[in-house]
């Protein structure tokens, strides 16, 4: 008795970046942006794909050239998981919060442009919410 042969399954699409900016000039805070709060300041890379956002800590400088360190993704938030983005302003700059789910949690970052790179953060909200409008409603 012969079985029924199975499908293979198809290889996922590939992944397309969007936008990709930093690491110098950016500022993360894990929360929303405040005086109080600890950011960090010119560690990190956004990268934003079709399916999820990154931030991708690169190393210094000289770790970079002396050890051949490559960033590490302190942040990987897949877009459906998104739950709410905005664009605000923190002294001045051009700041871009997400709000999303992470299991039964959520959890929430800011990303600030500065020396430069404001417009860079505008063009990231700009393209979150568009990304974030045409996925498919979920369950």
């Amino acid at each position: 008795m012969s079985r029924p042969k199975e499908e293979p399954e198809a290889p996922p699409a590939p992944e397309n970046q969007i936008l990709r900016f930093g690491s110098f000039g950016v500022g993360v805070t894990f929360g929303r942006p405040s005086l109080f709060r600890w950011s960090k300041s010119n560690t990190h890379e956004i990268v934003l794909t079709d399916r999820r956002i990154l931030l991708v800590r690169k190393p210094s400088v000289a770790r970079t050239l002396f050890a051949r360190k490559r960033g590490r993704v302190d942040l990987d938030v897949p877009l459906a998981d998104i739950l709410e983005t905005k664009r605000l302003t923190f002294f001045g700059r051009p700041v871009v919060w997400l709000k999303w789910r992470e299991g039964e949690k959520t959890r929430e970052v800011s990303i600030d442009g500065t020396l430069g790179l404001g417009a860079e953060v505008v063009r990231l909200h700009e393209r979150l919410e568009a990304l974030i409008a045409a996925r498919p409603p979920g369950p």
